[in-house]
Formats: C-alpha cells, structure tokens, sequence
C-alpha cells in the first residue's frame, strides 16, 4: 500500500501473506497480528506506527525506515538470517541488547 495517508488500521491479514509492504501510510498507528509464514515486513515512513505485534519466525527482513513514533518492540526470532533495517535511533539499545522486548522511556 503506498500514500494510503488517512489509514489507521489494517483488516486481519491474509494467512498465505509472504510480504506486506506499507509506504507512507502516516495515520496508521499499529499493525494486525503478522500471518506466521510472513518474510518481509517493509515500513516506510509509517510516521504514526507507535509498535509492532509478535514477529513470526519466518521473518528475513524488517525495515523500519521513516518510522519515527515506534516506542515498543516485541522480542524478535533469534535467527541469523532476520535482518533489521532503519531502526529508530532510540530504539538501537533494543538491537544491541539481543532483540528482546522493549518499551522506550518516554
């Protein structure tokens, strides 16, 4: 979906979903729960997204670029193969520390 400005939320997704990739969709403010066999997770610019639900362990990639809100990250599958792109400069600490839960102090 792209410039879809005035959404605010998404209608349960597709279970056989294997990329959802939302742009510039300012309004929204959090996701429905991910589909398990979901790979790619591309957020750009979703400027109102405040966290994410659990991530599936089928994730590869995550990019949050443009995602400035988000103050919440769900513990993340420990898998070499996930990256994690444009991650919130508030938000490294949740990197560094093993991609556990985290809730950043407001």
């Amino acid at each position: 979906l792209f410039q879809c400005r005035s959404l605010t939320r998404l209608p349960p997704l597709p279970l056989t979903l294997q990329t959802l990739s939302l742009s510039r969709c300012f309004a929204l403010t959090n996701l429905p729960e991910l589909p398990d066999g979901l790979r790619v997770l591309e957020l750009y610019r979703c400027e109102s997204l405040i966290a994410l639900p659990r991530i599936p362990s089928s994730l590869q990639v995550v990019d949050l670029s443009g995602c400035k809100a988000i103050q919440k990250m769900p513990d993340m599958p420990k898998q070499p193969a996930l990256s994690v792109r444009g991650l919130p400069s508030h938000l490294k600490v949740w990197n560094e520390r093993g991609r556990h839960a985290y809730s950043h102090p407001e």
